[in-house]
């Protein structure tokens, strides 16, 4: 399948959880950009769905399911891409944890 991304991605691995419909579904991250993020989880929902991403010690980030197949979930942020490049940037430095 072609890559569309408009962003690059930085391959990562830490546990964090995503909470979809108030319940947190624990998840591994596994490459992350300023768009988006791919999570490893085994959670049923479509796309378009309203989910949020609590990353230890940065803090809770809303984003949109874009795809979810195979156990692999692809976010789309909705966040200001500010925020976003300043998460990674600690991730980049310090990791999460």
């Amino acid at each position: 399948m072609p890559n569309r991304r408009r962003e690059d991605r930085k391959a990562v691995l830490f546990r964090t959880s995503l909470v979809f419909g108030g319940i947190g579904v624990d998840c591994d991250v596994l490459d992350i950009g300023s768009g988006g993020v791919r999570v490893a989880a085994s959670l049923q929902a479509a796309s378009q769905t309203s989910v949020t991403l609590a990353i230890d010690q940065l803090g809770d980030f809303q984003a949109r399911i874009a795809w979810n197949r195979g156990g692999e979930i692809g976010l789309k942020f909705d966040e200001p891409p500010e925020r976003i490049n300043q998460a990674l940037e600690v991730i980049a430095l310090y990791g999460t944890s």
